[in-house]
């Protein structure tokens, strides 16, 4: 919580008259805690728009506050938003700023299946090999 001296402090970097904003706003270690916890936390965020991923399997990253996340599209056009964080060991899981999912690889005449992914978790028939 910020104290009231604060609060005031913080007000007058705005200057509502003038139409004016003090750089200090931007970056503020107070402010951007303010903003962490105050909007990130608790309101709708826009992440992306669906004609950023127009087919199945398209997917983009963006960011909700400090996470970084993975806005993506299933087969039935619907869309997702996921951690882009294992959660086994938090490593990223995907490395690109966007692009297309792909199925997972299979040798010759065997049927993919579902089953452990490289990192050891179970998935579907689908993996996100970029």
């Amino acid at each position: 919580m910020v104290s009231t001296n604060r609060e005031q402090e913080i007000k007058r970097l705005v200057d509502r008259e003038k139409g004016t904003i003090n750089a200090a706003i931007f970056s503020d270690p107070d402010i951007y805690r303010q903003e962490l916890e105050n909007i990130f936390t608790r309101t709708w965020l826009f992440v992306g728009h669906v004609s950023q991923i127009p087919n199945p399997g398209d997917f983009v990253l963006s960011r909700m506050g400090e996470e970084q996340v993975i806005v993506t599209k299933d087969r039935q056009g619907k869309v997702h938003v996921l951690l882009n964080s294992c959660r086994h060991r938090g490593n990223m899981v995907c490395r690109y700023d966007q692009g297309h999912a792909c199925r997972r690889a299979h040798a010759p005449g065997r049927t993919p299946r579902a089953g452990p992914a490289r990192n050891g978790t179970r998935a579907d028939a689908v993996a996100w090999y970029l």
